[in-house]
């Protein structure tokens, strides 16, 4: 191993390999490898040979005079080290792939000479290998093109100097072929809106509006373009947006060898300047057309006064032809009122003056004519003319006459008044309806006669007219001349152009006066009408005070022990106060149905139970009396319904209970039935037919009257208020349904009526009859002023036994309270000094109270009118038990507001 001047070691035998083949032994061989070596070193192609890790074992003098290198500063070198530093990866990449391809092709690369200039090269290489295949040395040449890169650079710049003129040129420019488009600038794109990609490569008949042109275009450019090679016209053209323009096309062949026949086109738009041309050859032509389309009548005058132009109108509006006119003169033309404004206008030397008149004059027919003249004086070409317009005003004067007719004539009070607040014009009316002189309310501002009350609303509605606003409607007041106010409906608009405002008002005073009256009876109604609900809710509270109590002790007379005849004495007055009861709330439902003041609620309702209990109330009597009484329900009839459960009870109650009374023997039947079930709603028919005594025909229309019976004698055989059925006619209807009646004397009578229900869920557990459990031994406070009242209800409770504490008015109430828990109180409502309601705030505002569970308050009042229990619960009170009160219902009533608390408590908090 030698180690050359350079420092870098090289492998003789390597060398000798990389220079030339070995073609066999003897002195053949010998000449040909001085042959090859020969070849190698004067190859005008830079060659090298490098070894596996990319080292340099030879390069030629080629090599060596691309790169300014001498031959001891290469050798042993690593080829990267010649590499541009951006090319040195790819070299990387290239060569160690090149390993197992065996050969590299036209790879082109950087590579730095000794003075540090650039030199592109085109790269080749193939493997040299052992016996075995084995890698000996890669083969490479190098051929230097710089001058071939330097070109194409130059090329390229020049492309994007004439692409960057070509784009951004100021005029729409391209190339085309057989009028396709090959090519064409931003401009032309802006110009005829269409994208590049929209044009090339279609004809550009695209922009033509019509084949003709496009044609027409064709011969103008082409035949020229054939001889000469350049070729220009005018063309049409319209843009995407369909907008035409006015084009001048220019069209030139390609220099050069130009086989395709390729053309640069430019395209420059001269819209306006054809416009201009248009307009300015059209301008005369313009004048005279309206000259002669012109609706009023146009005279034109030379500066003697002499007629020289007339237009059809004014031919029209006189009854002459145009060359009856031409010719004369103005003085003999005008009328002569007119003649002295004319003669002025013609001496007149400047520009501008007018004169403006109205006149009479006569037609060629001799019919008159109105004119509105207008007379101007202008110049052409420096000669002095006069123009008059004249306006045919006939019809306005008529039109002006007849509305004059309409303002007199009319009924309404007609008038137009200033922003300025007087009137400017009044119908004779006026006088008429105010008894006022016309000229008193010209000359007064208008706000003088209005009622004062009613100044500030006319001011507000003049001062919205003068904004601009419509006002549709409004009423005031005006004083009449003898001093009375006469009340008128207005209806106005504004002419803000002119400051006006036209208006039309009635006298309506005799309808205010009605109004009035009407009023004056709907509010006496009303009163009567509070007065009779008053007193209906006073009585009903003066009779159910004293039937709680009576109720009250005759249950629990009856929890004692009582001997069979006595507790048929007190089953029968406990009966016949219930009886009464239901008196009571006949004519109270009667007066809520009658002032439409009835609620029909929707809760889920064991329909079986409400059938069961209702029928089994009637029993007793019904066997009492030998009837059968039977209750028939169709399977096909819901176990369970969304309906009001205490009015379907109320209506059933009071036909069920009928039939009963009336019927002697035989028996009653109740059957029910599914008329029609849709999604979630059914209709049921409910029929109740007796074998009783029937109704006569003559009675059948009266029956479901108010307070009317059959018999309304003073022997009549059969009790009632006679409420009964007007009440069920007014409640069938208000649950979704209708009912039919259908009887006759000695055959019966049948009801039948229908209800619509929605469909619920289950069958809810139907309520004992027995004593609810209390939830504890609880400490009751009972606020009640009734003696009787007080002492029954605090007999109930504490035979339940439960410990009860009374109170006679609210005060009392307030002072049992203070140091003392209770865990419920019953407040009567209608106390002497401070009432429940008072009390009961009085409690629930009590600071002292205030960090104490809530006290649960239940209302036990005779108050049972319509909003009396809303009213109790929004005043602070928890619950309401209407007097008279049942025994058992009151019980659960109190455990249930009692229990219902304590869970809140729990689930909330203190």
């Amino acid at each position: 191993m030698k180690k050359s001047k350079s420092g870098a070691h090289t492998d003789k035998a390597a060398l000798v390999r990389a220079a030339k083949p070995e073609p066999g032994p003897g002195p053949l061989a010998a000449d040909c490898a001085a042959g090859y070596q020969d070849l190698f070193e004067n190859c005008p192609s830079a060659c090298q040979t490098l070894d596996e890790r990319g080292r340099i074992l030879l390069v030629n003098r080629a090599w060596l005079t691309i790169l300014g290198y001498p031959r001891d500063e290469v050798l042993g070198r690593a080829f990267r080290d010649f590499l541009a530093p951006d090319q040195i990866d790819d070299f990387e990449q290239g060569f160690a792939g090149f390993k197992s391809r065996g050969e590299i092709r036209d790879a082109q690369y950087k590579l730095t000479r000794k003075d540090g200039a650039v030199v592109d090269v085109l790269f080749n290489a193939n493997l040299g290998q052992g016996p075995e295949g084995e890698f000996l040395f890669a083969r490479c040449t190098m051929i230097d093109i710089s001058s071939e890169k330097r070109a194409e650079r130059e090329l390229r710049d020049k492309k994007a100097l004439l692409r960057g003129v070509f784009l951004a040129s100021p005029i729409g420019i391209g190339v085309i072929k057989d009028r396709i488009f090959q090519e064409v600038n931003d401009l032309f794109c802006r110009m005829t809106g269409y994208s590049r990609d929209e044009i090339l490569g279609r004809r550009s008949l695209m922009l033509y509006p019509s084949r003709a042109e496009f044609e027409r275009v064709g011969r103008a450019l082409y035949g020229p373009l054939e001889k000469m090679g350049l070729a220009a016209t005018e063309a049409v053209w319209r843009t995407r947006e369909g907008r035409e323009m006015d084009m001048l096309l220019t069209l030139a062949l390609l220099p050069g060898e130009n086989p395709e026949g390729l053309a640069s086109f430019c395209a420059q738009d001269i819209s306006r300047l054809k416009d201009s041309e248009r307009k300015l050859r059209e301008s005369e032509e313009q004048y005279r057309n309206m000259f002669e389309a012109a609706a009023d009548g146009l005279i034109v005058f030379n500066e003697r006064g002499t007629l020289v132009d007339v237009n059809p109108a004014m031919c029209a509006m006189y009854g002459y032809v145009r060359e009856d006119l031409i010719g004369r003169s103005g003085w003999e033309f005008l009328p002569d009122r007119l003649h002295p404004l004319f003669e002025d206008l013609l001496k007149t030397t400047g520009r501008g003056r007018q004169f403006f008149a109205e006149s009479e004059d006569r037609r060629k027919n001799g019919s008159k004519i109105f004119m509105q003249l207008k007379g101007t004086r202008f110049f052409v070409k420096g000669a002095p003319h006069t123009l008059v317009v004249v306006r045919d005003i006939t019809e306005q004067r008529r039109a002006e006459a007849d509305k004059n007719l309409f303002f007199d004539l009319s009924l309404d009070l007609l008038c137009i008044a200033g922003f300025d607040g007087f009137f400017k014009r009044l119908s004779p009316s006026w006088a008429t309806a105010l008894g006022w002189p016309e000229g008193v309310l010209l000359s007064r501002p208008y706000l003088d006669f209005v009622h004062p009350d009613d100044r500030e609303p006319t001011v507000e509605v003049a001062q919205s007219l003068a904004q601009g606003n419509t006002v549709a409607h409004f009423e005031n007041r005006y004083r009449h001349g003898q001093g009375s106010y006469r009340w008128l409906s207005w209806r106005a608009r504004a002419q803000e152009d002119r400051g006006l405002i036209v208006a039309v008002a009635r006298d309506v005073t005799d309808a205010k006066r009605t109004e009035f009256a009407l009023r004056r009876a709907k509010d006496s109604a009303e009163a009567a009408s509070r007065a009779k609900g008053e007193f209906l809710a006073n009585m009903s509270h003066e009779i159910r005070t004293p039937l709680n109590g009576i109720l009250g002790m005759l249950q629990l007379t009856q929890s004692t022990d009582l001997s069979r005849e006595q507790k048929e004495y007190v089953n029968t007055a406990i009966a016949s106060g219930w009886s009464l009861l239901t008196v009571i709330n006949d004519i109270l439902d009667f007066s809520k149905v009658e002032a439409g003041l009835m609620d029909i609620s929707h809760k889920d309702t064991n329909l079986a139970e409400v059938l069961r209990s209702t029928v089994d109330s009637f029993r007793k009597p019904a066997l009492e009396k030998g009837l059968e009484l039977k209750l028939t329900v169709d399977p096909q009839v819901p176990a369970m319904v969304r309906c009001d459960p205490a009015r379907l009870r109320q209506v059933l109650f009071n036909l069920v209970g009928n039939a009963v009374k009336f019927t002697h023997q035989g028996g009653v039947r109740v059957e029910v039935s599914r008329l029609l079930k849709q999604d979630d709603r059914v209709m049921l028919l409910f029929t109740i037919a007796d074998t009783g005594i029937g109704v006569p025909e003559d009675k059948l229309d009266s029956i479901f009257e108010s307070f009317s019976q059959v018999d309304g004698s003073y022997s009549r055989e059969y009790q009632g208020t006679g409420l009964g059925l007007a009440i069920v006619k007014r409640l069938v209807p208000l649950m979704g349904g209708t009912i039919a009646f259908d009887s006759a004397p000695g055959k019966g009578t049948q009801v039948s009526f229908t209800i619509r229900a929605g469909l619920a869920e289950a069958p809810q557990p139907t309520a004992s009859a027995r004593p609810p459990k209390p939830p504890r031994r609880l400490r009751i406070l009972v606020v009640e002023d009734n003696r009787v009242n007080r002492i029954a209800v605090q007999r109930i409770f504490e035979k339940e036994g439960h410990e009860v504490t009374c109170a006679t008015t609210g005060q009392e109430a307030l002072a049992a309270l203070d140091g003392s828990d209770f865990d419920c109180a019953l407040m009567d409502v209608q106390m002497p000094d401070m009432d429940g309601l008072e009390a009961t705030r009085r409690i629930r505002e009590n600071a002292s109270r205030a960090a104490e569970p809530r006290l649960p308050i239940i209302a036990m009042t005779a108050h049972a009118m319509k909003g009396d229990r809303e009213r109790f619960i929004e005043a602070g009170m928890d619950e309401y038990i209407a007097k008279p009160a049942d025994r058992i219902e009151m019980l659960k009533v109190v455990y249930s507001t009692v229990e219902r608390l304590r869970k809140d408590r729990a689930r909330t908090g203190p």
